[in-house]
């Protein structure tokens, strides 16, 4: 399988980057097709840009890796299409330091249509251990509003390093983690710059079976 050795990978550090999934001029094309997302019928483009780009983003070899991964059947739910403006402090909730709520074997599949050192819009991630330590403290509350864009003070409080895990992410790259437990935040783009990606929802088909019965 094209992806065995990410398998241990995932399961050790519950976040990997996969280069190259989607051709890059299909990721062009995609962006081009989302500059006409106007209303009305936003949602319909922005569904039929996210059905063309699954069909490459699920491709065999990452369908077999995800099986393989959980060693069962796996679902895909709640695409998004993301376009993240420079003014995305003020506008975009993911830029503030959380977990998502805890969904069993979740993971979040993020597809970057242009690349990370084109806008700079990044998504940081703090390692499962300090993440763990980070909540001890409160550091990561779930209310929106008590959320922060810093937690710096926190990790020195705790004698932990301060570095973020980032990745050098293409047009094209998948970046896929736990987000239920490693805390994580979106960068804002630079000025003037926009960062378009899509993000699927995984999750093992019996964790979802779990939730609605």
């Amino acid at each position: 399988m094209k992806y065995q050795s990410h398998i241990n990978e995932l399961l050790e550090h519950q976040a990997i980057h996969l280069k190259g999934v989607v051709p890059a001029d299909v990721c062009q094309t995609a962006i081009s097709k989302c500059s006409k997302m106007l209303p009305p019928g936003a949602s319909e483009l922005a569904t039929k840009i996210i059905s063309e780009l699954e069909v490459f983003v699920f491709n065999r070899d990452i369908r077999d890796f995800f099986s393989a991964f959980y060693q069962e059947d796996f679902l895909v739910k709640w695409p998004l299409l993301d376009v993240v403006s420079d003014n995305a402090l003020e506008t975009y909730l993911s830029t503030t330091w959380h977990c998502d709520g805890p969904m069993k074997g979740l993971l979040k599949c993020f597809l970057y249509l242009n690349p990370v050192s084109e806008h700079g819009c990044n998504t940081l991630i703090i390692d499962e251990v300090r993440t763990r330590k980070l909540q001890s403290v409160n550091a990561l509350p779930l209310e929106l509003e008590r959320r922060h864009t810093d937690i710096s003070a926190f990790l020195q409080t705790l004698g932990l390093p301060e570095t973020p895990i980032e990745f050098d992410l293409c047009a094209g790259d998948l970046l896929i983690f736990a987000p239920h437990k490693l805390a994580h935040r979106c960068l804002p783009p630079r000025a003037g710059k926009m960062r378009y990606t899509v993000c699927f929802s995984v999750f093992p088909e019996s964790a979802f079976k779990c939730q609605i019965s």
